[in-house]
């Protein structure tokens, strides 16, 4: 992207506040932003820079991104539909699995922490519905 375009990219350990995203956006008068889903991008980032075509959003979901103002100006939205499906599904089976066979005990109890011996022996996810 850098050899086709001028390109610069937030080097904090945190994101930019809204202010200076305005302020970068409107130094090189930006045609793209790729934003955060905790980025609040309204009309005061929008208006920003007067050649701004894309906003592009690195989550799933684009709440944060005000669609009226973007159709207003014309200005094309993007996000990353589907990309998390896989991860939210182990996640979901991580969190069946801690809670069917107790991990969070059994971990307590092979750190030392007082737990029952049998805790995880009457639970088990084979056969559910």
């Amino acid at each position: 992207l850098a050899e086709s375009c001028r390109v610069e990219v937030w080097e904090g350990k945190l994101p930019p506040d809204k202010e200076r995203i305005v302020e970068r956006l409107a130094e090189p008068d930006a045609e793209g932003l790729l934003c955060l889903l905790t980025d609040t991008t309204d009309t005061e980032v929008m208006d920003a820079s007067r050649n701004l075509e894309l906003v592009s959003t690195y989550s799933v979901g684009f709440d944060h991104v005000d669609l009226d103002v973007a159709e207003q100006r014309d200005i094309d939205i993007g996000h990353t539909p589907g990309v998390l499906t896989e991860t939210a599904a182990d996640n979901a089976w991580s969190l069946l699995m801690t809670a069917a066979r107790r991990t969070t005990d059994m971990s307590k109890k092979t750190t030392g922490r007082p737990g029952s011996p049998v805790y995880s022996l009457d639970k088990t996810c084979t056969g559910r519905r």
